[in-house]
This record gives C-alpha cells, sequence and structure tokens, in this order.
C-alpha cells in the first residue's frame, strides 16, 4: 500500500462527517495492506471494484452504475491513472464538481510510458487539479494547464507513540551484542530512489563507524525485480550482509521510525512523500534529496541536510555529519517533529481540503 492510499487514509479518517459524506471507489486493492475496514470503522463507506473487472470499459460501466446511485456533488480521482474516469463520469453525470489529482513529478516512470496524447488527456481534461507539492504545480503549468486551477494540498502525519517490540526485533535482526546507530530508507525498491546510492554510502561509512547498521524496508516492485537483485548482490559484493539488511514491507512505518537514528530518502524525484514527514514526526534527522517537493519540506541545515540526487559523496559527506555531531542530529529531529506539528496537521489539512470543496461548488 503506497503513500498515496495512506494519505487519503489519513485525511478521511480525520475529517469532520457531519461536514461531507465521502465514497471511496477503490480500483486497484493492495495485496500488502488495505484501508478498507479502518476506513468503514472511521464511517466512510468504500466499494471495491470486483476482481473480474479488470478493463477500462467493465470498470467505467461499474463506476458509472455506483455514480448515478449515489448522486455526489464532487468526484475526485485520487491519482492520476485514474482523473479520465472522474472527467467522463462527471460529464455524463452532471456532476457539478470534477477534480484531478497528481501525487508524484510528471518524470516518473508510469506517467513517462503512456502514450504522448494519453498524458495530455490526464491533464488537460480536468475541471481542477489537486497536487501535493508545489514542484509538481509548476511541471503542470509547463504542460499548458492553468495554475488558477491548480491547488496545492500538502500531505499530513500522525504523531504517534513509541513502539519498544520493534527495538527487540531488530536486536535479533542485527544479532549485535552492542548497541547500534540505525541509518535507515523507507521506499519501494525502484530505480528512482536511488536505494544503491543509500549503500554505496552506508558501505564507505561503515568502515569509520563500526556501529552504524543500514535498514532498508520497502519490497520490489515487479517490473523491475531486477533492481531489487542488483540491490542484493552490492550488499554482497561489498561485504555488508551484517551491515545493511532489506527489511521488506512494514505497516508499522510510523512507529518503525522512532528507531532509526538518521532517515534518508534519496531518490531522483517524488512529490511530497509521506516516509519524510513520517521520520520527522518522530524527532529523526532526515538525509534527502533536493529534488521535486521534497525542499519544501526538509529545510537544509535546519531539519535535515538536502543532496544532489545520485550523488553518493555528498550522501556520504551528510551521514558522516550527522554521525560525528549527535547534538546538531537531535537539534534537527526536534526542529522537523515542531515543523511537522505546525504544518502538517491532519485536522487542519482534511479541513482545508472540504473548504477547498466548497468554495469550488459555490463558484
Amino acid at each position: 500500500m503506497g503513500g498515496s492510499e495512506r494519505q487519503l487514509y489519513l485525511l478521511l479518517s480525520h475529517m469532520d462527517l457531519t461536514r461531507i459524506e465521502p465514497i471511496v471507489i477503490v480500483f486497484n486493492p493492495s495485496q500488502s495492506m488495505s484501508y478498507h475496514d479502518p476506513l468503514q470503522r472511521a464511517g466512510v463507506t468504500v466499494i471495491t471494484i470486483p476482481d473480474n473487472k479488470k478493463d477500462f470499459i467493465t470498470r467505467f460501466f461499474f463506476v458509472n452504475k455506483k455514480t448515478r446511485k449515489y448522486k455526489p456533488d464532487v468526484i475526485h480521482s485520487w491519482s492520476a491513472h485514474d482523473n479520465i474516469y472522474g472527467f467522463l463520469l462527471g460529464k455524463i453525470n452532471h456532476v457539478p464538481l470534477t477534480l484531478g489529482s497528481f501525487r508524484d513529478s510528471l518524470r516518473n516512470y508510469g506517467f513517462r510510458s503512456l502514450p504522448r496524447i494519453v498524458q495530455r488527456i490526464l491533464i488537460h481534461w480536468n475541471q481542477y487539479i489537486v497536487v501535493n507539492a508545489r514542484s509538481i504545480k509548476d511541471e503542470l503549468v509547463e504542460e499548458g494547464y492553468s495554475k488558477e486551477k491548480i491547488f496545492v494540498l500538502d500531505n499530513c502525519v500522525l504523531v504517534v507513540e513509541k513502539n519498544n517490540e520493534i527495538s527487540r526485533e531488530l536486536s535479533n535482526i542485527t544479532q549485535r551484542e552492542t548497541s547500534c546507530v540505525y541509518v535507515g530508507s523507507v521506499c519501494n525498491l525502484h530505480r528512482k530512489k536511488n536505494v544503491d546510492v543509500f549503500i554505496n554510502g552506508v558501505a564507505n561509512v561503515v568502515r569509520e563507524y563500526e556501529n552504524v547498521v543500514g535498514l532498508i524496508v520497502g519490497q520490489p516492485i515487479k517490473d523491475d525485480l531486477a533492481y531489487y537483485e542488483s540491490l542484493q548482490d552490492l550488499i554482497i559484493k561489498n561485504e555488508l550482509e551484517d551491515k545493511v539488511f532489506i527489511l521488506g514491507f512494514r505497516d508499522d512505518i510510523p512507529q518503525f521510525m522512532y528507531h532509526l537514528d538518521i532517515f534518508c530518502l534519496l531518490s531522483e524525484f517524488e512529490g511530497t512523500p509521506n516516509v519524510v514527514l513520517e521520520a520527522m514526526a518522530a524527532a529523526k534527522p532526515v538525509i534527502a534529496s533536493n529534488t521535486s517537493g521534497i525542499p519544501d519540506i526538509v529545510k537544509h541545515e535546519e531539519n535535515g541536510i538536502l543532496v544532489a540526487p545520485g550523488d553518493t559523496l555528498e550522501f556520504e559527506a551528510a551521514l558522516r555529519k550527522l554521525l560525528s555531531d549527535t547534538r546538531l542530529a537531535g537539534q534537527m529531529g526536534q526542529n522537523g517533529q515542531h515543523r511537522v506539528q505546525e504544518y502538517y496537521n491532519c485536522h487542519n489539512i482534511s479541513s482545508q481540503l472540504i473548504r477547498l470543496y466548497q468554495s469550488l461548488l459555490q463558484q
């Protein structure tokens, strides 16, 4: 289950349901984690498209039937690939307001691999577009979409309690008798995430800091299993089998963050990554790529260090800086937590979304 789905869950579970009656239609349920039951417990109607409806036509007729039944005032497609459904359903059923979404850079492979005509449809057929990073708004404007019709809605994050069971679990994994300094990254194991840069950087640093352990949380992408295999080979090549661990998918990332000492996200591009906000919420210093929406949340030398995407040497230098100055690392972590509490509160962001719907409906 990706960050977009979690973000939708956070917003809906913090919405004032006396002001709005959300209905979620799920196109592609995750095999690893589902928010179906938590959303229903929060009072949200959830409808999952049946497995036997795989193509555009059968899915469209299914969703159109539900649209006619519920007669929504607003259709908001939550991912770019679903924008076409929102536009067509809104037109056919005379829905007062339809909004599309882009939650990742237009440079991402999934979007770039589409035919150019499809890319333009997913952008230009929207009545309005909601994005989660100012950098994505700039990209859409470059594509010719009106900046007055693009609205930035920041991601939100919860500050959760620490789970001490995770500490014992990590001790069992690392098999260390002495205390460790955990340097972690959380992401799908995709080339754009530059996980190889993380491994190479940690490989050089552990020669000086023997108590450093690298933790990678994430699952392989079925369309790029070769990259996952290359990461495993890289760990073996650098003789890091007892220094760097790929832990697979976890559904407790906000709690897991408390057990890291430094969090890293070295992606080539992003939207506004939830995992960075979750690390900040746990008061962890962040090393992240100076790209896309990341500089909006990570302020260089204030709550983290920004590095050039793909630059192993810059990453190493940033990591050494935080490892050698624990006071600085701690202060950056506290600054990040304060920033999250001030700007990325889920109640506030969900209220902003409701106000956006209301203001656009009144136009």
